[in-house]
């Protein structure tokens, strides 16, 4: 998947965020078809905790300065993902091997569900705010 300009939240910095988060799920998605060993598995799923966990805070501070009024359910859904990357991470290191494909449609849904359908009702509520 190539970054669109229609993935754009309005805000440069959180659509810079959103281009590394998809160009991490699609070098997951591209090498699974390919076959993953768990080593790789947990490297990006690291990687997407990490720069997660920073874009994530970044998300709720601006959600709360536009006084965006989901943001308690907003900051649920990350913590929920988080907790799904730590879950993963779990079977990678149990060497459970099912987890390469539970990982595909979690990174799938992620970028079709949170990015494309949560993070894009900000955007509509700022341009309404500013308006």
């Amino acid at each position: 998947m190539n970054w669109k300009s229609e993935y754009s939240v309005g805000v440069p910095k959180f659509d810079d965020d959103h281009e590394i988060i998809l160009n991490l799920i699609d070098t997951y998605l591209m090498q699974s078809d390919s076959g993953l060993d768990l080593n790789t598995v947990r490297f990006i799923i690291d990687q997407l905790g990490d720069y997660s966990q920073t874009h994530f805070k970044a998300e709720e501070i601006y959600m709360a300065e536009i006084n965006y009024p989901r943001l308690e359910d907003h900051r649920r859904l990350h913590h929920e993902m988080l907790d799904q990357l730590t879950y993963i991470r779990g079977q990678c290191e149990k060497g459970d091997v099912s987890v390469v494909e539970v990982t595909a449609k979690f990174l799938h849904d992620w970028w079709n569900n949170h990015i494309l359908l949560e993070d894009m009702a900000y955007k509509r509520f700022a341009g309404s705010e500013l308006e």
